[in-house]
């Protein structure tokens, strides 16, 4: 009798801060948009999403891990997106991809990936964050403002604020 072979699936990580790509239509061709994951989030349905930026909804509502088509790589749809605030949520789609809840850290050999330890509500000035992006890399400031109604340039984490 024979070695038993075992088939697993491979599942790929996703963390706050990894490229996601959306694909759409450029001078008629494939190209894709290229946008961060924001942070794992779950409905009292244990639904999964990814957040990210409104502004990443385009012609198509599917999200890859890299810049191709490739079923594999599916993250899944974005099913709710707002332009103000710059806010939308993509149903996450487990089979392919699996949520950590780190923070990517590109910069650092020493600590490509920071932990996320606990959750909590930022409701007030003065409050540290960080926050890592695909362009942005790992960014840390202090709250300046709540429910501001404007854009601040420098040593903010959200850029905008409304």
């Amino acid at each position: 009798m024979g070695p038993k072979f075992v088939v697993k699936q491979i599942v790929k990580e996703i963390l706050a801060g990894d490229g996601i790509y959306s694909p759409g239509e450029i001078n008629g061709s494939i190209g894709f948009t290229a946008c961060s994951a924001g942070f794992w989030a779950r409905d009292q349905a244990n639904i999964n999403y990814i957040a990210t930026s409104g502004h990443c909804f385009a012609a198509s509502v599917l999200f890859y891990l890299r810049a191709q088509i490739d079923p594999s790589d599916l993250i899944g749809p974005m099913i709710y997106h707002l332009q103000n605030p710059d806010f939308g949520l993509i149903n996450l789609n487990l089979e392919n991809v699996r949520p950590i809840p780190c923070i990517r850290n590109r910069n650092s050999r020493q600590f490509p990936e920071l932990i996320i330890n606990d959750q909590i509500a930022v409701s007030s000035i003065g409050a540290h964050l960080c926050h890592s992006g695909l362009t942005t890399n790992v960014e840390c400031g202090y709250v300046k403002s709540l429910n501001g109604n404007g854009f601040l340039e420098f040593q903010l984490i959200f850029r905008m604020i409304y």
